[in-house]
């Protein structure tokens, strides 16, 4: 029986290859987020020592006041991080891996 189909079967040794995605760079977009992730950061050092140091806080700055400030500020730092780490293309997230190679939705590849 003669398949009369004109897609090309998958082990098929003359079938064309489709030629693979485009490049994009992400470097941009990796330094944005490395530099929304400063500020977070550091508003969780702040909270931590005046948490487990009540003495350090130096400007007499109430802690509730303070803990509420420092966790609004990581909180809208990692949103930060999620918006800015998606694909250029496709505008899905990336993922945890610093240096992807590829989109995982569109398959776009990556260069540094």
């Amino acid at each position: 029986m003669t398949d009369f189909t004109d897609e090309p079967k998958a082990n098929d040794p003359d079938a064309v290859k489709p030629r693979p995605p485009a490049i994009v760079s992400i470097s941009r977009r990796r330094q944005a987020m490395w530099l929304s992730s400063v500020q977070p950061l550091a508003a969780f050092v702040v909270a931590l020592i005046v948490w487990k140091f009540p003495d350090v806080n130096v400007w007499a700055v109430p802690e509730g006041p303070l803990f509420l400030t420092c966790f609004a500020v990581l909180f809208a730092g990692v949103a930060a991080i999620f918006l800015v780490w998606r694909c250029p293309v496709c505008g899905r997230y990336l993922g945890r891996d610093p240096r992807p190679a590829t989109c995982a939705k569109c398959g776009v590849f990556f260069e540094d």
